[in-house]
């Protein structure tokens, strides 16, 4: 099973690339994305690059090419690739405490 975008950031490599809200990521740069933290696992290692993402939209299998953007990795000291993208959130689930994260939107 795939995720769904849920938010695109303005400006940003997803918004540059034409990536929706609603759009499943299917694979970055060849590599399978099955849950959000798969997309930071592609995108991270790869500021600057270009690479090709695969999405199902209304149905339908496109690929993209987007160019990903760099951002600083606090933890590093260096950069990393960001794409700005975050997951749909189920309304449903509004009234459960929040889960602590410490990675990064990519």
């Amino acid at each position: 099973t795939t995720w769904v975008v849920g938010a695109v950031t303005d400006g940003k490599a997803a918004e540059k690339a034409g990536i929706r809200e609603g759009d499943r990521i299917l694979s970055i740069g060849g590599g399978e994305i099955s849950v959000f933290e798969d997309v930071g696992d592609r995108v991270r290692p790869n500021p600057g690059a270009t690479l090709p993402v695969v999405l199902e939209r209304a149905g339908k299998q496109l690929t993209v090419d987007v160019t990903l953007g760099e951002a600083e990795d606090c933890q590093s000291g260096g950069t990393r690739g960001f794409l700005g993208v975050g997951p749909y959130k189920d309304r449903r689930d509004e009234n459960l405490p929040a889960r602590s994260t410490s990675r990064s939107l990519p």
